[in-house]
């Protein structure tokens, strides 16, 4: 009675759970489901290219966790990039397809547009961490 339990087709799972169960199997109905999951993304993501080193950027104002308590549900016609300008100084997992590419940036120019040389080393500051390409705006000086 079991085995024909087992080796019948269940409405609820759309298949026969002795082939479920099997650790072995490849569901067809399952990988073309996650194919056409993984393309659809694909296709209705944007495509960010890669910033280089030394490129200049901005960071989003939500980055940072001060700005997402008091901004998180700011109006769009309040600035959305950080006035200050920041240099790519480092890159990390560029070539792993598992991981995303991070960012390591230094200030270079601060809300008034004087340069700063001053290395900050700390987590809290924005130098101290790694940004997602989605967080900086590349821009053009």
């Amino acid at each position: 009675m079991v085995q024909n339990y087992n080796n019948s087709r269940h409405e609820t799972i759309q298949n026969v759970p002795s082939i479920i169960h099997n650790p072995n199997r490849l569901n067809e109905k399952q990988i073309n489901l996650v194919d056409k999951r993984i393309e659809n993304f694909a296709k209705n993501s944007k495509e960010l290219h890669l910033i280089d080193i030394h490129q200049k950027v901005r960071l989003h104002i939500l980055t940072r966790s001060a700005n997402r308590r008091d901004k998180l549900f700011a109006k769009k016609y309040h600035p959305q990039w950080s006035a200050e300008i920041y240099e790519v100084v480092r890159r990390l997992h560029i070539n792993n397809p598992l991981k995303r590419t991070k960012y390591k940036v230094k200030m270079i120019k601060n809300k008034d547009g004087n340069d700063v040389n001053i290395e900050f080393n700390k987590r809290s500051s924005p130098e101290g961490k790694f940004y997602y390409r989605r967080d900086l705006q590349v821009i053009d000086l």
